[in-house]
């Protein structure tokens, strides 16, 4: 181990840093569901004045977070690699395509397959991996994927080394993980001279347990050093963190291999930031929260019987008793007694509210599948078919794709090779903008944004309704088989269901 060392600002991180920290709390936080966002408490749901704390963390308790935020990032995901024609992989030099898959197989002896089946060297395969970061990167705006090497001995051979698979691999490295960086421009371009990361490691403790060490990896562009915080018990210096190098080593490729992925806005061309793309959703979906306390708490109350008694008899206690066989009396004139029961309508405002907000959300995600063009669109079909050529999901699907080609460059760079494979992502979205499409009709129907004449002849265009149907007839027969269907419970069930569609259509 290198001689010990203080180096006070190595954990440091940068207030740029800090500060985009602070703006990812809230996706942060609803990336981690209902126990997250209670465990935030009065952070994202604050306390009414006068608000007991017991009243406060059963409200607290009582709520259930709707997370259309992670959802969407889900389903833009999912759009992007769940489909198996979606993703293409052809990691042979284009002039050898023509041989036949087994000379193909010899003259690489599957090495290339084994980047593919375990990319980070922790058997995550490419196609995981690419799942994880790329939804890591919608998430936050930018996240970033290292190339590393493991130390070797230069007394193995490439035998002995390929043996005990001693090779490139990639690392995804979340924003919150990256703490500082530095950048010096070079004939006018931004070039990144050092990156900081930090990293936590379970390790042994004692005969049974394990405990959480700190590291910070230091990487510059023509080495890197590996930093641990000792434990309290080792001691402080003046109040700060005492680290120690633990080690280090020189960077042989000449550059520091950190490939960006970055859909958000960037922040400047010198930041490690960027504004997340779906920011706005994560405070819709804030709201929501808030609201769906305010309707759980008021349905808690509203729910309780309160008795209103005026000039009733009490026991020796002054106490009117209730309950079975007890007779309540009085001998005043005036007395009264009654059941104080709520009006209903700040819940159905509080219902309303909720339904509103989670029609905004469900259609949040559609934005990064239509184009991105000033002025109104006014033919729906128009700007569902320019979506495939101009959508932001295109774009950044388009963007991973050349990531992850840069990404096996570098790989076969360290290892003083030419990579002349190619991974293609598809953009061709189709499928999710036709079940996008009909889930938009209905919103806009519910938000009053189209009439339901107007769902019904375009779910009629779509071919899900016979052309032969007109729409009068449609309301006319809607009406009678719910009519119909009184008189017995599997009637009533189809009448509910039945209703639900007179509402729409």
């Amino acid at each position: 181990m290198a001689e010990e060392t203080i180096f006070k600002q190595v954990s440091e991180p940068l207030a740029e840093y800090e500060a985009y920290m602070e703006r990812l709390y809230l996706i942060n936080t609803l990336l981690g569901g209902t126990h997250a966002m209670r465990e935030a408490g009065t952070m994202f749901l604050p306390k009414e004045r006068g608000e007991e704390q017991i009243n406060y963390e059963a409200r607290l308790k009582r709520t259930v977070l709707l997370n259309a935020f992670k959802r969407t990032l889900q389903k833009l995901t999912g759009e992007v690699f769940g489909r198996k024609e979606t993703w293409h992989i052809d990691m042979y030099p284009e002039q050898e395509k023509n041989q036949s898959p087994a000379l193909k197989k010899q003259m690489y002896t599957g090495e290339y397959d084994d980047w593919v089946n375990n990319i980070d060297l922790a058997g995550t395969d490419l196609k995981t991996f690419s799942q994880n970061v790329f939804f890591q990167g919608i998430a936050d705006g930018i996240t970033h994927i290292l190339i590393d090497f493991p130390s070797v001995s230069s007394e193995k051979t490439e035998a002995e080394a390929k043996i005990e698979n001693i090779r490139p691999y990639a690392v995804h490295i979340k924003a919150k993980d990256l703490i500082g960086w530095r950048h010096e421009y070079r004939n006018g371009v931004p070039a990144l001279t050092q990156i900081r990361i930090k990293e936590s490691v379970q390790e042994p403790d004692g005969d049974f347990g394990v405990k959480t060490v700190d590291y910070v990896r230091v990487v510059n562009e023509n080495d890197w050093q590996l930093w641990r915080k000792l434990d309290e018990d080792e001691g402080k210096i003046k109040d700060k963190d005492k680290w120690v190098l633990e080690q280090e080593g020189a960077l042989t490729l000449g550059h520091i291999p950190l490939l960006s992925f970055i859909p958000g806005e960037r922040q400047s061309a010198t930041c490690m930031t960027a504004i997340p793309p779906l920011e706005d959703l994560a405070n819709l979906n804030l709201c929501h929260w808030q609201s769906s306390s305010d309707q759980r708490n008021i349905l808690h109350y509203a729910r309780m019987i309160i008795w209103f008694g005026k000039n009733l008899d009490v026991d020796d206690e002054g106490q009117v008793k209730f309950g079975a066989n007890r007779l309540i009396h009085s001998n005043s004139t005036d007395a009264d007694l009654r059941v104080v029961e709520h009006s209903g309508a700040a819940i159905d405002a509080g219902r309303q509210d909720l339904k509103d907000l989670e029609s905004q959300m469900a259609l949040f995600g559609l934005t990064f599948m239509l184009p991105k063009q000033s002025g109104s669109i006014t033919a729906t079909e128009k700007a569902i078919d320019a979506a495939e050529n101009e959508s932001a999901l295109k774009q950044w699907a388009g963007e991973f794709s050349r990531l992850l080609n840069h990404m096996f460059q570098v790989m076969a760079d360290w290892k003083k090779q030419q990579f002349n494979g190619i991974i293609e992502i598809s953009t061709d979205f189709r499928d999710f903008l036709d079940s996008f499409e009909l889930d938009i009709l209905l919103k806009a129907f519910q938000v009053k944004l189209l009439s339901r004449q107007i769902v019904f002849e375009e779910y009629k265009r779509r071919g899900l309704v016979d052309t032969e149907i007109d729409f009068i007839d449609m309301v006319a027969q809607l009406e009678d088989d719910q009519r119909s269907s009184s008189g017995n419970e599997f009637g009533n069930l189809a009448g509910s269901i039945l209703g639900t569609q007179k509402e729409i259509f």
